[in-house]
């Protein structure tokens, strides 16, 4: 089976279309295949961003937040064991307290791929602390990278402290939040 390309890049609000020909060498007839690609596009200033969601996790709740953040904004969660290719406009990421702290395999990420991030937007569970911004923001301003005043953090399962947390409206407000950092 043959596959002839063309993109006709046709912009309708926050999608971009592209049609797929393919011809099939026993019947020449095309087939034409429709595929949406939902890009994030800001609509007042028609400026396509590159959103991306990392994630650090050691008992699978971040992990939670972050795919509802990836569904939300449709792309694709991954860990911080996956390095920034391009440049990411806003990188959504998320990580827990681990000993009043941040783990040190954040710290490295960000160390590693600081000229590539625009700006951080925080998102993570605990079982005890409210907020990533302190320790966040201390590595954010030893290496120039920009970070979001807006983040997210709900508990966490720990041992016997939050037992089924992050629950489902902790998913559903964690989509609704990076929808709304999206929309501006």
């Amino acid at each position: 089976m043959t596959k002839i390309h063309f993109f006709a890049l046709l912009h309708f609000k926050t999608a971009i279309y592209f049609a797929e020909y393919i011809v099939n060498p026993v019947d020449t007839r095309p087939i034409m295949r429709y595929n949406l690609i939902v890009l994030n596009i800001i609509e007042r200033n028609k400026i396509v961003m590159n959103y991306q969601v990392r994630y650090y996790t050691r008992s699978g709740n971040t992990e939670k937040l972050a795919t509802a953040i990836a569904d939300a904004i449709g792309c694709c969660a991954k860990s911080i064991d996956t390095p920034l290719e391009d440049k990411v406009d806003v990188l959504f990421l998320g990580c827990s307290y681990y000993a009043f702290d941040m783990d040190e395999e954040v710290k490295k990420f960000i160390a590693e791929n600081n000229e590539k991030i625009g700006k951080i937007v925080c998102f993570g569970t605990s079982a005890m602390m409210k907020s990533m911004k302190k320790p966040m923001s201390k590595v954010t301003e030893k290496y120039g990278v920009s970070l979001s005043d807006e983040e997210f953090h709900c508990r966490g399962r720990f041992g016997i402290f939050n037992k089924n947390r992050p629950n489902d409206d902790d998913l559903i407000n964690v989509a609704e939040f990076a929808k709304n950092i999206i929309k501006g």
